[in-house]
């Protein structure tokens, strides 16, 4: 029996090392049980927003313990970002919240019924963009003003960086701006529509990415360049660190690359969808369906989250109507 006795010993060992030693990216713990369509980290926080008409707000200082903030926006939020020592959620119906430290908030007014699904800030000022073709910027938060009525489709995402907006939308759509008032229209010659976008600044890329694992990177946001991801499915967020982007989808789907133009797929560990992903303290978190937070670094297992009514499923863009409550 003795030798039975060696031979579990070594196998234990070898498991504990082959978990010591993986790729912290290919390691994923759940964090929670929510619906959460995005994410930030700002001022020591990460802020989360979620679907459902309660439009839920998570905080954590570390994406291990989350606590629960009762936003009252009475329906969905999708995005949100900080500047000028603010948080600001938007939502559907035109809705926006402010706060300045994630977790009291208050409802701002912006005089349109559209939807909203994506926020950030630069050149100090907020912009957002949504449904359909809409963008509106705000220098606080609390004041909005209009700026871009287009076409039908949607933009999804924006971000800034370089001195320059970008946003992305339905069927390739990228529009750009150095000011957040005059918007221009680019030709990227891709079909599939894009979810989000980002600027990694070690490499001094936009990275946008949409349908069918499409991924886009740009040095300028004018003239984009198709990459492969190595997946198929819908990608819905992305994030940088300092020397990796992190893309996250539908069906579980974490891709990682260095520089925008390879990709390595991740193991999960889940096959809910995933919608956002954010870097902070050393750490990505992603968030998704069914409330799905996942955190990349090796951390303690025990998480604690406050009582919450949990806010009802959604999935971030319904085939009928676009994110129609």
């Amino acid at each position: 029996m003795m030798w039975k006795t060696r031979i579990l010993a070594v196998v234990f060992l070898l498991l504990f090392a082959s978990r010591g030693f993986a790729d912290p990216l290919d390691q994923w713990r759940v964090r929670n049980e929510n619906y959460i369509n995005a994410i930030n980290y700002a001022n020591d926080l990460f802020v989360s927003v979620s679907g459902g008409d309660n439009g839920t707000i998570l905080t954590s200082p570390d994406g291990v313990t989350w606590t629960p903030r009762w936003s009252r926006a009475g329906t969905y939020l999708y995005g949100v970002a900080y500047g000028n020592k603010t948080f600001v959620a938007v939502g559907w119906a035109g809705r926006v919240l402010t706060s300045p430290d994630g977790i009291t908030w208050t409802e701002r007014s912006t005089g349109t019924e559209h939807g909203l699904f994506a926020v950030t800030y630069g050149e100090r000022q907020f912009v957002a963009v949504g449904w359909p073709e809409v963008i509106f910027t705000s220098t606080d938060g609390i004041t909005w003003t209009p700026r871009w009525y287009g076409t039908d489709e949607t933009l999804w995402g924006v971000t800034h960086g370089n001195d320059m907006f970008v946003a992305v939308g339905d069927a390739g759509r990228v529009l750009t701006s150095t000011n957040g008032r005059q918007w221009s229209p680019r030709w990227t010659g891709i079909d599939y529509s894009l979810s989000a976008v980002t600027y990694q600044s070690a490499n001094k890329i936009f990275a946008a990415v949409g349908e069918a694992g499409t991924v886009a990177i740009s040095k300028d946001g004018i003239s984009w360049d198709e990459k492969t991801s190595g997946v198929s499915s819908r990608l819905w967020g992305i994030a940088r660190g300092a020397k990796t982007l992190v893309a996250v989808g539908d069906n579980g789907t974490i891709v990682t690359s260095p520089d925008g133009g390879t990709w390595t797929r991740r193991a999960s560990g889940t096959c809910n969808g995933l919608y956002g992903a954010e870097y902070g303290r050393k750490t990505f978190v992603v968030v998704g369906d069914w409330g799905t937070i996942l955190q990349s670094r090796r951390v303690p297992t025990t998480v604690v989250v406050g009582e919450v009514v949990p806010p009802t499923p959604l999935r971030k863009g319904p085939a009928t109507s676009p994110l129609a409550p």
